[in-house]
């Protein structure tokens, strides 16, 4: 695309007049939300002096910067694409650098890291390393290498030499994070805490601690160390003119309840509505939420008034984000743990066959990839001919339509919003996903569902066993080190075998 083709040559006249190209990018994810909502000043050297200010942070940068208008022109060139599409243009910049100087190899691979391009970082590990040898930097870079093994899937190589990992809070925490996914928990408390210790102001330490805790079964621990981090990071600054819900009585107040993260969260955390409607029956309750979500949630939620995210907002007294309703709450149980949201009507099947959902993948993001799984891989299931498939995701791409198109029981009817989806999941006799939307809609309908968990499995399915706290008909298959879709996939299959031969029988 010829954004980043100018983006590739912004990068390239930067390095050639002696910027770290990558110093901006850097900083850019840090000063999104200012630059965004900050109209940036027409007059070329208050531009260039606002972003020198922004996002440089190394000595004499921003002289050199206002004064050369040719360097403020290119840095804009940078700047633009990267914010609107970041997820590529960081990685186009970055690669621009075929010799990078140890500064610059650093910056890279936490650029890389920032916009969680994991696969961009294990192929340029090797240059970097080159680059930062025997240098202050190299500590970092062989961080954030084994930072991308883990969300690569490949925990053993993350894992190699654990104690030469270092002892600042950084290391403490990848040690905390690596700990965790290998299922270590003593050792990653230890970690994490060993951080906080050093620095408790770190709003990244006190979120992944927060995540270790709730994993282990302390969920409101967990919610007040994630808030924590919130009130670090300065979390939701649109709201400032407006008070947090810590959980006082709220009369006939108005309260706008934030639904956040992924629709699979807000699936998860709409379980905490009854009870706040119970526990304030005279408050007036507002809820923003994505617009595929609407009408599902409208529909089980009453006296709820949700609001399309993107609709202008009323006026409202106080606000909670949902992922903070368990502890404003005061409710550990996480009750309901399945059955709180209505399915509707079960989708028409024909004949007397078990139905078997399926979806193998997330949104296709690049940062998705450890969680999802290749269809060709993910196909060996539809060898089950005893039963019939029906695929969830809501779009597929050509060469996915073509690939389902040669199985005579697997069937892919278009899907337009969750309500669809939810119909279709309401007549299943069982829903096999990976971590996504579709495993939390199953859990909430009380549908039988089959997680093929992520290899460092997501805080809300716990540590070990076949079930997380969360979802009373939801079993977690585990991998229990490295990446091993086959082996999850031949205990779906037998699952699936078993559901056929049950019906032929019966």
């Amino acid at each position: 695309m010829a954004v980043f083709r100018k983006a590739r040559s912004a990068a390239r006249l930067l390095r050639d007049n002696g910027l770290s190209v990558t110093a901006d990018l850097a900083r850019i994810r840090a000063a999104e939300f200012y630059l965004a909502r900050r109209p940036l000043p027409s007059a070329p050297e208050r531009r260039a002096r606002l972003l020198a200010d922004v996002l440089n942070r190394w000595g004499g940068l921003s002289a050199v910067a206002v004064e050369a208008g040719d360097l403020a022109g290119a840095r804009d060139a940078l700047l633009t694409p990267y914010l609107r599409h970041r997820f590529t243009a960081a990685s186009a910049a970055a690669g621009a650098l075929d010799r990078p100087t140890p500064l610059e190899a650093a910056v890279a691979a936490d650029s890389l890291l920032a916009t969680w391009d994991f696969g961009g970082i294990a192929a340029a590990l090797p240059l970097w390393t080159a680059a930062t040898a025997g240098t202050a930097f190299a500590a970092r870079v062989a961080q954030v290498g084994r930072r991308a093994a883990l969300r690569l899937g490949k925990l053993g190589e993350a894992a190699v030499d654990l104690d030469g990992i270092g002892t600042d809070r950084g290391a403490l925490t990848l040690r905390g994070d690596l700990c965790d996914a290998l299922g270590r928990m003593d050792e990653a408390r230890e970690a994490y805490e060993g951080a906080l210790r050093r620095d408790g102001g770190n709003p990244y330490a006190r979120e992944v601690y927060g995540f270790h805790l709730m994993k282990t079964g302390l969920v409101l621990d967990g919610l007040a160390s994630w808030h924590a981090a919130d009130v670090l990071s300065g979390a939701y600054p649109l709201r400032r003119h407006r008070p947090q819900w810590g959980g006082e009585a709220l009369g006939r107040r108005r309260l706008m309840v934030l639904f956040e993260h992924g629709l699979g969260d807000m699936i998860q955390m709409a379980r905490f509505l009854p009870r706040l409607l119970a526990r304030e029956p005279d408050a007036v309750v507002l809820a923003r939420v994505p617009a595929p979500l609407l009408g599902l949630l409208a529909r089980q939620f009453p006296r709820v008034a949700f609001l399309d995210e993107r609709a202008r907002e009323p006026d409202y007294d106080l606000f909670v984000p949902s992922m903070h309703l368990a502890g404003v709450l005061d409710a550990p149980d996480l009750e309901p743990r399945a059955g709180y949201l209505g399915l509707g009507t079960p989708a028409r099947r024909s004949g007397a066959r078990r139905r078997v959902g399926v979806c193998w993948r997330g949104h296709p993001r690049q940062y998705e990839a450890t969680r999802s799984i290749p269809l060709h891989t993910f196909a060996r299931l539809f060898a089950a001919r005893s039963v019939d498939f029906v695929v969830l995701p809501n779009s597929l791409t050509p060469e996915e339509a073509a690939r389902l198109a040669v199985e005579p029981n697997v069937d892919a009817p278009p899907i337009r919003d969750f309500l669809d989806l939810a119909s279709l999941v309401a007549s299943c006799d069982l829903v096999v996903s990976v971590d996504t939307a579709v495993v939390h809609l199953a859990g909430a309908g009380g549908v039988p569902a089959l997680l093929l968990s992520r290899p460092d499995s997501c805080w809300r399915w716990g540590v070990a066993g076949p079930q997380g706290p969360w979802y009373a008909t939801v079993d977690v298959l585990r991998h229990g080190g490295d990446m091993d879709w086959p082996r999850l996939l031949a205990v779906a299959a037998s699952r699936i075998d078993a559901l056929g031969t049950a019906a032929a029988t019966a």
